[in-house]
């Protein structure tokens, strides 16, 4: 096997890292939380290269859904008087 496959992890391996459970990193890949930096398709196989996984968490990428996300940009906007 080659190097790059040796750093293929599986969403069950992601989800630790990522901190999610299995199912919400799923659904992560559905919504395009998770850009397809990391996100490697084989067929309908889903993996994630480790190395560019652990930098998009490193660089703020987080787990949550659609609605985390909106809820934080509300919560950025500056206040009104």
């Amino acid at each position: 096997m080659n190097k790059q496959h040796d750093n293929l992890i599986t969403i069950k391996e992601a989800a630790p890292i990522i901190g999610a459970h299995p199912q919400t990193v799923y659904d992560m890949v559905r919504d395009g939380t998770i850009p397809p930096g990391p996100l490697v398709r084989l067929g309908r196989r889903i993996r994630f290269n480790r190395d560019q996984l652990t930098q998009f968490i490193e660089n703020g990428g987080t787990a949550g859904s659609k609605k985390a996300k909106a809820q934080n940009q509300v919560a950025s906007l500056p206040a009104t008087a």
